[in-house]
């Protein structure tokens, strides 16, 4: 990604972070509908997107899934900002949507798929909070 001025780089962050919102309702459409492969999928890239905004605030675009899952462990989950249990959740989804995406006879139960939703949520409001914290838009506690 190119250097992007400090507007741009707010906007980007707060459009990943409307992005993640988005597709979280997709995701739910999705599991109403009982689409549960692409019900997964969606769920995974709402963190996905969630997580990209909040490395943005380091100045960090990586390059690959893998690689956000890495900094996002390394510069929040292991630091206790972000709860373990949710870094555990974003990286079982990476792993699920992988699965939906090229194992045959992926399925999910309707109950785990709404844990995964709960789950999904949880992860987007903590990346929120914790990305607008530290724009100086809303404390973190709020």
């Amino acid at each position: 990604m190119k250097e992007l001025n400090k507007d741009n780089l707010i906007h980007l962050i707060h459009y990943r972070l409307s992005r993640s919102e988005e597709v979280l309702d997709d995701a739910k459409s999705m599991i109403d509908k009982g689409s549960q492969i692409s019900a997964v999928n969606r769920l995974y890239y709402a963190c996905f997107y969630a997580a990209l905004g909040l490395l943005l605030t380091d100045g960090h675009s990586p390059k690959s899934h893998d690689g956000v899952i890495t900094l996002l462990g390394q510069r929040y989950i292991l630091t206790g900002i972000i709860p373990k249990e949710l870094g555990k959740h974003y990286s079982l989804l990476y792993k699920e949507r992988i699965s939906g995406d090229y194992d045959e006879f992926a399925e999910y139960s309707p109950e785990i798929l709404e844990r995964f939703y709960q789950n999904s949520q949880a992860f987007i409001k903590a990346i929120k909070d914790i990305t607008l914290f530290r724009l100086g838009e809303r404390p973190k506690g709020n």
